[in-house]
């Protein structure tokens, strides 16, 4: 039998760990979420930064609102992504409110362009970055469009990602564009790689 290539790898990666996202119960998932949201602010470079960089989470992501609501109240910038015209990238935006947002591709909610003010430094900063696993080594496994991965490419701030430890693996296959996290934050830990 031929061995797997790194993307068939990565998808059947993708089905399990969907599947263990899947399997967590509403009130289990609402209690994880506070948790990592919880230990996420409590970061000393979160303190330090000035800007925010978060994404809006879709149901069965690692909650996010709570992040975005705590940073407007510390009086930090905040800034949520929309794909580019293109499809190809990530664009950020400023945002003062969540009633800045509106339901963009693949049903996440994203800035309104029209009322917010596009990123033009991604020289600092912490990120909040999504993902369905994460290894150990904070290698990263996405949903497989490679839109965080050309974002973290030009981003200089501290990428942080959050994770159930159940969805955190010892070694996840990777390729060349893959761009690891700073920090991997779970509801038991907190781990700098």
């Amino acid at each position: 039998m031929p061995e797997q290539t790194v993307q068939q790898q990565k998808q059947q990666k993708r089905a399990e760990y969907t599947a263990i996202r899947q399997s967590v119960a509403k009130q289990e998932k609402k209690q994880l979420d506070l948790e990592l949201q919880s230990r996420f602010l409590a970061l000393p470079e979160y303190y330090a930064a000035t800007v925010v960089f978060a994404y809006v989470a879709k149901a069965e992501e690692i909650e996010t609102r709570g992040i975005i609501k705590a940073a407007f109240a510390n009086n930090k910038l905040v800034a949520v992504p929309k794909c580019s015209a293109d499809g190809k990238t990530l664009e950020f935006y400023y945002i003062s409110g969540l009633h800045q947002l509106a339901p963009g591709g693949f049903g996440v909610l994203e800035p309104k362009p029209d009322v917010c003010k596009k990123v033009e430094d991604y020289s600092g900063g912490i990120c909040a970055v999504p993902g369905l696993a994460f290894s150990t080594e904070g290698c990263r496994l996405g949903y497989g469009k490679g839109y965080y991965d050309r974002f973290l490419k030009i981003f200089g701030g501290v990428k942080v990602g959050l994770a159930a430890s159940s969805c955190i693996g010892l070694k996840l296959p990777t390729e060349v564009h893959d761009i690891p996290v700073d920090i991997i934050i779970t509801e038991k830990y907190v781990r700098r790689v």
